[in-house]
């Protein structure tokens, strides 16, 4: 059985958009899945460390590149001119490796840009804000 692999995002109100699919050909690298908790840092008077609270919130940036051959370069410029227009959406990015799937919900597509130009094949570097992802990291 093939790997399974798949990046989608789906735009609030909008049809699915697929990014990456190794299955379709795609060679995609997550260069940075980041997340980190909000806290509240209070420096308090004559104490030797700082109170720190925690404001329950994880949000970060998701980060990956995704390449799929195009039949021409005009072929390649339209699909990243598609992928472009879905900048400031706000939805659900879904990331699925091997049947287990990581939900993003509100997902801001924050960009996506060449990251090298090579005829009818160009990795496409995009860039989500994401919160909560589910499901949840477990020890």
């Amino acid at each position: 059985m093939a790997a399974l692999f798949t990046i989608v995002f789906t735009p609030a109100g909008g049809d699915a958009l697929t990014l990456a699919d190794v299955a379709a050909k795609h060679t995609a690298t997550i260069h940075n899945w980041g997340g980190m908790a909000a806290e509240d840092v209070e420096h308090m008077f004559e104490q030797d460390a700082p109170l720190r609270l925690l404001l329950g919130n994880v949000a970060g940036d998701f980060i990956f590149t995704a390449e799929r051959e195009q039949a021409s370069r005009g072929a390649m410029l339209s699909y990243f001119m598609a992928h472009r227009s879905q900048i400031n959406q706000i939805g659900t990015l879904t990331v699925t490796i091997d049947e287990v799937a990581a939900v993003m919900r509100n997902a801001t597509f924050r960009g996506v840009e060449p990251a090298g130009f090579d005829g009818v094949r160009w990795p496409l570097k995009y860039t989500f804000g994401v919160t909560v992802i589910d499901p949840p990291a477990r020890d």
